[in-house]
């Protein structure tokens, strides 16, 4: 309803019958602003945000070594602080100690580009640019290409990494990993929740820690690998990702505990 003048108002209606004695009403209209002002004062913090908001996937199918200066001055200049390695879908056929891809498989194929190795990923983008980084451990391939992922090979990268004096702050356990149509997976149930889960997620805790189930495969093998950095950060991996469907209620189903939500990295320890 619009109404004038444009402000709140007190109207008042008389109604004089022909004969007899005038009746008189009144109402107010409030006018509300459809305005808002915003106040920021900078001596006031909020809560603090991570800069690793910006962040860049990346793919070692691009000369690392050629392009170097011109990767690092775009990241620093637009602000970049974290990158994911290798990324997408290669992550399930890439094999970082060879710096290659398993070939001649469905989703596989494509080669990454020889300079492309972990070191010089390390010594020309990482170190130079100050990334934290985010590797993509390879769950649908092992090396031999004829069966799944092997964690061992992921917690050699994390220990190699952290060797290299970069931050590694996550590891993920594979990309899409319940894309049947593109996600490469030589599991014996291929692209299935229930495998991921029951070959990376750690059982719920239990009300005494000295009964709590050994961790998985994944997990047990990273955690012997695996040390705190100095400055406190802890390689580990999130869920990956997918919408909301049966892959991830399996795999949060299996990450329950009694109350919380307890992924077996929150148990990491400097050991």
């Amino acid at each position: 309803m619009s109404v004038s003048p444009a402000k709140t108002t007190t109207y008042t209606l008389t109604v004089t019958p022909a004969s007899g004695t005038a009746v008189t009403s009144t109402a107010t209209v409030t006018v509300g602003s459809s305005q808002t002002t915003v106040t920021v004062d900078p001596s006031s913090p909020g809560i603090p945000v991570t800069d690793q908001l910006l962040g860049m996937n990346m793919a070692a199918w691009y000369d690392l070594v050629a392009n170097q200066s011109a990767i690092v001055d775009a990241f620093q200049t637009a602000g970049i602080k974290a990158v994911r390695w290798p990324g997408g879908s290669w992550s399930d056929v890439y094999h970082w100690q060879t710096n290659s891809n398993c070939q001649n498989l469905p989703y596989g194929g494509g080669t990454p580009d020889s300079n492309d190795v972990f070191s010089n990923f390390v010594n020309d983008i990482a170190v130079p640019a100050g990334l934290d980084v985010a590797l993509t451990a390879d769950y649908g391939t092992n090396p031999a290409c004829n069966g799944g992922g092997e964690p061992s090979e992921a917690a050699a990268w994390a220990t190699a990494a952290l060797a290299d004096g970069i931050t590694v702050s996550h590891m993920t356990v594979g990309n899409e990993v319940y894309g049947s149509g593109w996600e490469e997976d030589l599991h014996s149930t291929p692209n299935d929740p229930a495998t991921y889960a029951a070959a990376v997620v750690e059982p719920p805790a239990t009300t005494s820690p000295s009964k709590r189930p050994a961790p998985k495969r994944w997990s047990a093998s990273l955690l012997k690998e695996m040390t705190l950095t100095e400055d406190g950060t802890i390689p580990c991996w999130p869920m990956p990702k997918a919408p909301t469907t049966s892959s991830n209620s399996t795999i949060i189903h299996r990450r329950q505990g009694r109350r919380t939500m307890r992924p077996w990295y929150s148990d990491l320890r400097r050991i």
